[in-house]
């Protein structure tokens, strides 16, 4: 588990100019007075942010890349990327328990829609997982029961773009279940 917050950081706040995109497998229409930023102009940005690491005004948002690969370069072993959970659909949760990073911002403009915190996350774990694929890490996705219509269940949820103790319980069960079999047999 590496980073992993990045869509947070495009999507958790509401813009002045409310936007949205267009995904391969998204065909519901925007609202009125919402500009559609282009899915390519988007995607480039947001795999640079994820994998590499961007500076936006103030903040400076870590790449996974670099940590993913010398994961991977320093052992033999079978490396499984844990993909960050999801969001919470619940935007008023999320006005109430943020990160300090996005206080002034919540604040001030209020908390994007779901909708669209889902489609930052769906492309990040899109990302990643093809990054990962190329590096010859497994991806693990967030456990099924963890996770309703893609959003985060509010039982799993901690606060900003964080799981709680009982998502991390679900994780590892998860692990245990797919890995620990086969760590065994090859013994």
């Amino acid at each position: 588990m590496i980073g992993g917050s990045q869509h947070a950081v495009f999507s958790t706040i509401q813009h002045p100019q409310p936007f949205d995109f267009y995904t391969r497998d998204d065909g519901s229409a925007p609202g009125d007075g919402v500009e559609i930023i282009p899915y390519r102009a988007l995607m480039d940005v947001v795999a640079t942010s994820v994998l590499e690491g961007i500076a936006l005004d103030k903040t400076k948002i870590k790449g996974d890349g670099r940590m993913l690969e010398a994961v991977r370069k320093a052992t033999n072993a079978h490396v499984v990327h844990v993909i960050p959970p999801p969001p919470t659909y619940d935007s008023e949760a999320i006005a109430r328990r943020h990160e300090r990073l996005f206080a002034e911002g919540i604040g001030s403009a209020g908390v994007s829609p779901p909708e669209l915190r889902l489609k930052f996350w769906l492309l990040q774990a899109r990302i990643l997982q093809k990054f990962c694929r190329n590096c010859g890490i497994e991806v693990m996705m967030p456990p099924a029961q963890a996770t309703q219509g893609g959003f985060l269940r509010a039982k799993y949820y901690q606060g900003g773009a964080h799981a709680n103790w009982l998502y991390g319980e679900l994780v590892l069960r998860s692990l245990e279940t797919c890995f620990l079999p086969a760590a065994r047999a090859a013994a």
